[in-house]
């Protein structure tokens, strides 16, 4: 078993989703004691990508504003720009010439493709830079700002709930002491947040993240070697928690050739204080799907693959599925490993499945709900049995003062009682 956490797994703790990251940073740049409050272009250029946005029903989220912004700080050829279609195809209907709309192909439901005489170069724009890396120190910031009672209650219930439908189904997991209840499980995230570091470091839990204290540099380096093995993605292999974070975090900074951890602010340019210039974050911004082929992501990614081809169970947390190469890695699992059971806790469950999943919906379990309620947690299908189905038979069984040897696993009941009448119970 393993596990996927996508934005909504942090929204208990306080962290937007993509789409409520957009909504807080417009009213940012239109506060007036906001420390990102915007210039006048840059709330030109805001209102303009909005519009456009909205205008061909694409959701204003992270994803379409950074690539557009993207788009229009370097300046680009639009030939095939996904979800930036929705902002070009609009600009060069309104300015540059007249567009036939039969000449463009919609391949998929967030992107078109121009044909090659729609192709006009435009220019960088210093305004959309600027409001691009604004909206990037928007993100780090906010995903530093969390809740940490909110984030050891939520995970403490989702721990205690998982190892207990773990050792009701007798799955082959293993799970740690009565008091450190938590199984030795990997978790992969595209979430760039501390709060699975957060929660392990409150509970004394030991965290396998990849980096490794190399004595020479006198400080801690992600090595990709480490987790490139079957020892670390073998779950029985000890106490540890597995994490992958697929689009990075916002403590690591690239330093020469590493990797490093960082838990103070620093941007690029930045020096550390032995002096070492810090090149760039880590992190890979929603649009910026070709960093996904360098390591460390590349490897990430890989890690992702492998276990989904060789476990039974992917419980997805609060992930919308929009994410093509992830998507990909998820379809070809199933057909590699078609035992492979998916279940997505989500707000909108139903509709990701009907909408992006379609191709392996058979393997796919939806369950409407958010990461921080309780009750929804022993809803979940991980074996057999639920938590919640389990406690409905102990009850049933007690109630009805059941006779020694009656197993959980019932659906149906024919019990004698003392007068020889057959009666029929369904828990």
């Amino acid at each position: 078993m393993i596990i996927f956490l996508g934005a909504g797994a942090s929204k208990p703790f306080g962290i937007p989703t993509m789409k409520e990251f957009v909504e807080e940073f417009e009213k940012e740049l239109k506060g007036k004691d906001s420390n990102y409050r915007g210039t006048s272009d840059e709330l030109r250029i805001y209102k303009n990508i909005r519009t456009n946005i909205q205008r061909l029903n694409v959701d204003v989220d992270l994803e379409a504003l950074l690539s557009i912004l993207d788009g229009r700080s370097q300046g680009v050829d639009p030939k095939k720009f996904g979800v930036m279609g929705a902002h070009y195809i609009d600009y060069i209907v309104r300015t540059l010439q007249p567009f036939d709309w039969s000449n463009a192909k919609k391949v998929s439901d967030r992107g078109y493709v121009l044909p090659p005489q729609m192709t006009p170069i435009l220019s960088p724009n210093p305004t959309a830079k600027e409001l691009s890396n604004k909206l990037r120190n928007f993100i780090k910031d906010r995903c530093t700002k969390v809740d940490t009672k909110k984030i050891l209650e939520v995970y403490d219930r989702f721990f205690t709930a998982l190892v207990d439908a773990i050792k009701i189904n007798s799955l082959n997991i293993s799970c740690q002491e009565d008091n450190m209840p938590y199984p030795a499980i990997n978790i992969f995230t595209t979430n760039y947040d501390r709060c699975v570091e957060i929660y392990c470091k409150e509970r004394g839990i030991k965290l396998e993240r990849g980096f490794k204290y190399n004595k020479s540099k006198g400080k801690s380096i992600l090595d990709t070697h480490i987790v490139n093995n079957a020892e670390f993605l073998n779950t029985s292999r000890s106490k540890d928690i597995g994490l992958f974070k697929l689009h990075g975090s916002i403590d690591w900074r690239k330093i020469g050739d590493d990797i490093v951890e960082l838990f103070v602010p620093a941007d690029q340019g930045d020096r550390t204080i032995d002096d070492e210039k810090i090149e760039r974050e880590v992190m890979i911004y929603p649009g910026e799907r070709k960093d996904t082929e360098r390591d460390p992501f590349y490897y990430m990614f890989y890690f992702l693959k492998r276990e989904l081809e060789c476990k039974n169970i992917c419980l997805v947390i609060g992930y919308s599925f929009r994410d093509g190469p992830i998507n990909s890695i998820f379809f070809d699992a199933v057909k590699r490993n078609p035992k492979l059971k998916i279940i997505l806790l989500d707000p909108n469950a139903n509709e990701i499945v009907d909408k992006r999943l379609d191709l392996i919906k058979d393997n796919v379990t939806p369950i409407k709900g958010e990461f921080g309620n309780g009750k929804i947690l022993e809803e979940l299908p991980i074996g057999k049995m639920t938590i919640a189905r389990k406690k409905k038979v102990e009850k049933f069984k007690k109630k009805h003062q059941l006779p020694a040897g009656i197993g959980d696993d019932i659906s149906e009941l024919i019990v004698v009682d003392q007068d020889g009448e057959k009666k029929k119970f369904k828990p």
